[in-house]
């Protein structure tokens, strides 16, 4: 029999969400983030290292671009997102540095551009412990409620930095093609720790059930990333396509500790196990599935350019980023390496994988020189999750990595300054939203059965996600003319 009274307590604590499963989150540049992304095939800048190698080529002169820094903050409510009635609500409030990016001078080489470029392509963390308490009737043989608890605790730590170079060719006046390369460092942190209870209100201890899972997991990676493109540059229009390579692995290592233990647990048909294992120095891999990219700008007027672009993310089927071979501590022992298996889903104790879906992502954009010193641009863009929302839930049998399942919209928009020593300074806002959408329960503690504890339907909770982004950089020592200065003016 179950009771229905419940005695709850509901502690948060450093909580703070964040994208993380998602291609589109962050732009980069100037340009490229007061419109939104929409610079794969019309803008003609250093930020084309990165957006399109080809339109570098079109650049004249040479300079230094500093997008110093991005201040974020950011409001997230999940509507029942751990159970009936426990919402999750935060404010986070985080600084970002954006990118550095210039170009070389070839004086014998007027047709080859040769461009590098150091870029945050993301960063991320989130920090949440929740604790439930509360009492049932889960045990038979007792009269009356037990006590229960329960406590779930998540990190995650996230950092990818890209740095590299670029080589463009004008082959005529109009056309021109380009490839860059960039070496890729990623470094992650996971952490999840769930914890279940059941002790006889009565005391005596002998009729007492409890789970734990922890999980604690850390890796550094090293890939490499290629990046052709070719680009067309006419006075009133302006196109690129650009395809990014499926990276290939350098080097990586990882470091693991796991521990499973169940007591007296009706999921587990009663039986009593503890598994637990740590490895460290791991060789390790990971994936990035490639993409193609596509944009054009059309003049407008004698001052303004339209801007699009889409990009098509391919699907990477679940692979092991780490796979070290079971050197398991199993208590009580006897257990045969399929028998272990069946418990983990087939796949090593220690091992972690991944999986993405395909996605496609859009960008419009519009820029705007109202005189000879000031440019104002805006933009739109869409951010589609490539998470299967399975794979962000609370799991036994496997490694995951809990987090968001939902898509976001960003729009932005800035303003650029020249000043007498034709040096450029912009200043911008960007605004992200998701529309109330559903996203799946991490895991549900407001019906805590300990025969379907993780396999118990997940329900829905609304969400509602709002960020502000405020971006500011800085343009140096350009030469000649830049294209998408204000009225192509003359720079020294």
């Amino acid at each position: 029999m179950r009771s229905t009274l419940f005695i709850l307590t509901f502690i948060l604590s450093s909580l703070s969400f964040t994208q993380g499963f998602s291609y589109w989150a962050n732009q980069y540049g100037i340009r490229g983030s007061f419109l939104s992304g929409a610079a794969v095939g019309s803008i003609e800048d250093n930020t084309s290292i990165y957006y399109n190698p080809a339109s570098l080529a079109f650049v004249n002169g040479s300079g230094l671009s500093v997008s110093a820094n991005t201040f974020a903050l950011r409001f997230i409510r999940i509507q029942d997102g751990l159970g009936q009635n426990l919402n999750l609500n935060t404010t986070n409030f985080t600084i970002l540095p954006q990118l550095i990016a210039g170009m070389l001078k070839i004086k014998k080489a007027k047709k080859l551009k040769v461009g590098y470029i150091l870029m945050a392509k993301e960063a991320f963390n989130s920090d949440y412990t929740v604790s439930f308490s509360g009492q049932e009737n889960y045990i038979d043989s007792i009269g009356g409620s037990e006590t229960f608890t329960s406590s779930y605790q998540s990190s995650h730590r996230f950092t990818e930095i890209w740095g590299g170079g670029s080589v463009a060719y004008k082959v005529t006046d109009i056309f021109s093609v380009g490839c860059s390369f960039f070496l890729s460092f990623t470094e992650e942190r996971v952490i999840n720790n769930l914890s279940f209870r059941v002790i006889p209100s009565s005391g005596g201890g002998i009729n007492y059930a409890s789970l734990r899972t922890n999980v604690d997991f850390s890796y550094f990676n090293f890939k490499g990333i290629f990046k052709p493109s070719i680009a067309v540059s006419l006075p009133k229009f302006r196109w690129g396509l650009s395809g990014t390579i499926p990276s290939f692995n350098i080097f990586g290592e990882a470091k693991v500790n796991r521990d499973n233990e169940v007591l007296n647990f009706p999921q587990f048909a009663g039986i009593n196990f503890l598994f637990t294992d740590s490895q460290k120095k791991i060789k390790m891999k990971t994936r990035y599935p490639g993409s193609i990219s596509t944009g054009f700008g059309i003049k407008i007027g004698k001052k303004g350019w339209l801007h699009l672009a889409s990009e098509y993310f391919f699907p990477q089927e679940y692979y092991l980023l780490f796979n070290p071979e079971n050197d398991l501590t199993v208590i009580p022992g006897g257990l045969t390496d399929d028998e272990i298996a069946s418990v983990f889903d087939n796949q090593n104790f220690l091992a972690y994988g991944e999986r993405r879906k395909q996605v496609v992502n859009g960008a419009i954009g519009y820029a705007h020189a109202f005189s000879e010193k000031f440019e104002f641009m805006l933009g739109f863009r869409t951010d589609f999750n490539f998470s299967f929302p399975e794979d962000r839930t609370v799991e036994f049998a496997k490694i995951k990595k809990v987090g968001s399942t939902w898509s976001n919209f960003y729009g932005s928009f800035g303003l650029t300054f020249m000043d007498k020593k034709m040096k450029h300074y912009s200043v911008g806002v960007e605004l992200g939203f998701t529309p109330g959408n559903q996203t799946v329960q991490y895991i549900d503690l407001s019906n805590p059965d300990l025969n379907e504890f993780y396999s118990a339907e997940r329900k829905e909770g609304t969400l509602h996600d709002f960020n502000l982004k405020l971006i500011f950089g800085v343009e140096l020592n350009w030469k000649k003319k830049c294209h998408d200065c204000p009225a192509d003016a003359e720079i020294e």
